[in-house]
């Protein structure tokens, strides 16, 4: 059985009702090797613990971007309420270890594993609400987040997929694609350099160059949006 202690004292939780603490952290198929009518799986509380991360995060976002439109606002939240964002969190916090899982159950599957830490955080974040309220909750959240607050920012998540992230602005503001065009391809065949200039709303917005055409569009695309933000 997991030490509870030791995973309230990395939390920096002391709980009333530890029993909260054990569901969180319970995997279901402990339950089916081990059925305990007074335990359930994480799975309720996760439901519950995504709604309080997602209201801490959104509260956090809207006070520290006040010009920021609801769109941009909301892709923000959702990278860092993401799967992978909570699972690095956790994997800070040490949770991952004391997860209780059935002898048949060892989350050795890197994706399965990476998902199920992940929504144990979101069940611990729901087993603190109900424990200690909503204002340890969100003490603990902006803790647990507070490097990844201090960092976020548009231009860092269009840099991810600024082609895709491009097309979704013009779609929902000019309800058309962005077009991709050749401006100029220079250099060797074995080292080429491509020039791509986008048009949006039949307007050129930006151009850039790359070592191929891909890498160009995903400059140009960055460059577009941030010559769209500024207007």
């Amino acid at each position: 059985m997991t030490d509870l202690h030791k995973l309230q004292n990395s939390l920096n939780i002391k709980f009333t009702d530890a029993t909260l603490l054990e569901q969180a952290v319970t995997h279901k198929s402990f339950l089916n090797e081990q059925p305990n009518p007074d335990l359930q799986s994480y799975e309720r509380l996760e439901f519950l613990g995504d709604s309080i991360l997602g209201q801490i995060i959104a509260e956090q976002l809207f006070n520290k971007f006040p010009e920021t439109l609801e769109g941009d606002l909301t892709k923000m939240r959702s990278y860092l309420v993401s799967g992978e964002s909570l699972f690095k969190v956790a994997r800070e916090l040490g949770i991952e270890k004391y997860i209780i899982t059935g002898k048949g159950e060892g989350l050795s599957n890197s994706t399965k594993k990476r998902s199920v830490v992940a929504a144990i955080f979101e069940s611990i974040t729901a087993a603190i609400y109900l424990d200690q309220g909503f204002d340890t909750t969100r003490k603990f959240i902006l803790q647990a987040f507070e490097s990844r607050l201090e960092s976020i920012s548009l231009e860092k998540l269009y840099s991810n997929d600024p082609k895709s992230d491009l097309q979704e602005f013009t779609q929902k503001v000019y309800q058309q694609l962005p077009k991709y065009k050749l401006i100029s391809q220079s250099g060797p065949d074995h080292e080429p350099v491509f020039e791509i200039a986008v048009e949006i709303n039949s307007r050129i917005i930006a151009s850039a160059t790359g070592k191929s055409k891909s890498e160009a569009e995903a400059k140009v695309a960055s460059l577009a949006l941030q010559e769209l933000n500024s207007e």
